[in-house]
Order: structure tokens, then sequence, then C-alpha cells
């Protein structure tokens, strides 16, 4: 594994910027940035977008640009939406393990309950109340010790 790296964290991504509004591949580039993705290329960014079409999370549309030629505009649909909600649950699982995993890394090399960390206060994890998860979909298998029930 790569340092810092999180596999297929692009579509969850992508999934909350059209969440957040419509928008055309350049500028869901452009607005991934600032949630830490690094540089996408073009070419990735589209097969991603369009297998996400394929999967009906998002749809869609050709719209005529302010100059130039027209864009496709993606939008999220309501299967995106479901998807962006179990993805939000399992990046807040995925949190709490590296968390633990921190903590025990910090304890062996700095002692128990001494949390060492490169980032400042202001950067330390933000823990979601149970109020701000999206609710499980409705659909969802029953899921107890980590395995479904039948």
């Amino acid at each position: 594994m790569e340092a810092g790296e999180l596999r297929q964290f692009v579509r969850p991504c992508l999934l909350l910027l059209l969440q957040q509004r419509p928008d055309h591949g350049y500028a869901l580039a452009q607005r991934l940035r600032p949630l830490g993705v690094e540089p996408v290329d073009a070419g990735t960014l589209y097969r991603t977008l369009r297998v996400m079409e394929s999967e009906g999370l998002v749809s869609s549309r050709w719209a005529p640009a302010d100059s130039g030629p027209a864009r496709r505009v993606y939008f999220l649909t309501a299967g995106g939406e479901t998807v962006l909600a179990d993805e939000v649950r399992v990046l807040v699982r995925t949190r709490a393990t590296v968390d633990r995993f921190l903590r025990a890394y910090s304890d062996v090399r700095v002692g128990p309950g001494r949390w060492e960390s490169a980032t400042s206060p202001a950067e330390e994890p933000v823990v979601l109340p149970q109020a701000a998860l999206p609710p499980p979909p409705l659909s969802a298998p029953a899921v107890s010790n980590g395995r479904r029930s039948r």
C-alpha cells in the first residue's frame, strides 16, 4: 500500500461533489483537490464517471457551455444517494479502525494514553455524532458481529 493511498476513494468523493451540485468532468477534477484527492488523469476520471453512470449512480446530459463546445454534465441519481450513504458509513468505520491503529502505535512509541500525531490539534479526527450519519438503506440486510444475517 502506498503511503496515504485510499483505494476507490474517488468514487465516494465524486458522489459527494455531485450531491452538492451537478458539474462537468473538468470542474469535478478541480473540486476533488480540496477533498485531498491527488490529481486524477482525465481518462481515469471520465472512465470512472461512465462506469458510475452504467451502474445507475449518476446520469449525464449534454449542456451548452458559455464558450466552446457543449459539455457533458453529471447528476447524482437516487441510487447514487444510497451508495454515498453506504460509503459514508464504511468510511466512518474505516476511520475508527485507523484511529485505533494509530493510538496503539502511539502507545508503543510514546507511552499509553499519549497521542503522538503529525497533525495539529485542529486537524485531529472529528467524530460524527450518530445523528449526523445517514440512515441505513431500507433494503440493507442486518449485520451482526460483522456477518450478514439470513
